[in-house]
């Protein structure tokens, strides 16, 4: 799958987690310990709003990241926008807190994800809490031989 619709490759700084376990309710400490990020902020849409590496597309990179929605709810006796956050995860879709009970929940599509919590895709970013999970790939430098090596090239060749 190509990045950001530009067809940009990154890398992967930090591998994901991929059997972290939590409560429903609680998808920021999920996403935060499926990639060991610092513990912060009150919630995904805090969590989110301070996201520095954003990507506006709904198409997914080719490494793990972080996708986030807005989702409307009421926690600790609060309504607000809460947010929710996922892992994406090429090759085997977006992994997420539970939407009941006690576990993880993979999804296959951000739809989906958006059905299950009554959320609406925002974005994805390579960082949470400033740990940077992944970074645009650095294209290999290209080589041009110097005047003398083509040269040598061709009357080699001929």
């Amino acid at each position: 799958m190509s990045a950001s619709g530009e067809g940009q490759t990154f890398t992967q700084l930090v591998e994901p987690n991929t059997l972290t376990k939590d409560a429903t309710g609680m998808c920021l400490r999920f996403a935060q310990s499926v990639f060991g990020a610092p513990v912060a902020h009150r919630s995904a849409t805090d969590a989110a709003n301070a996201t520095v590496f954003r990507h506006y597309t709904r198409e997914m990179p080719d490494v793990a990241a972080l996708v986030w929605f807005d989702h409307y709810g009421t926690y600790q006796n609060e309504f607000s926008n809460w947010g929710h956050v996922v892992a994406w995860v090429p090759g085997n879709g977006f992994l997420s807190s539970p939407g009941t009970g006690f576990g993880q929940q993979w999804f296959p599509s951000i739809d989906a994800v958006e059905r299950t919590f009554n959320a609406k895709f925002r974005f994805w970013s390579e960082d949470i809490n400033t740990l940077r999970v992944a970074e645009p790939a650095t294209p290999a430098p290209v080589i041009v031989p110097e005047e003398e090596d083509i040269m040598a090239i061709y009357l080699e060749a001929t």
